[in-house]
């Protein structure tokens, strides 16, 4: 990325970006690595890590791939309904 400038924050057809993509994948290096970059997260963003974001998108993807701790998470620690 940096050695040939590409861009940090390219927005894909679901109005997400990279960023988004490696916090929605718990990929923690990546993240930091985009982070102090200056990437920014497209309107279609999870709910953790700042900036724009849709909590639904969370809550979908975490059951869309079977990841009932973070069910357990969105709907205690952030208060999510999920109806």
């Amino acid at each position: 990325i940096d050695e040939f400038g590409a861009k940090l924050s390219p927005v894909d057809r679901w109005n997400g970006t990279p960023l988004d993509d490696a916090i929605r994948s718990g990929f923690g290096d990546v993240t930091e690595f985009l982070t102090t970059r200056g990437a920014v997260r497209g309107s279609a963003g999870v709910s953790r890590g700042g900036g724009a974001a849709d909590p639904a998108a969370d809550l979908c993807h975490a059951a869309a791939t079977g990841d009932v701790q973070k069910l357990r998470e969105l709907v205690k620690e952030d208060g999510l309904d999920v109806n």
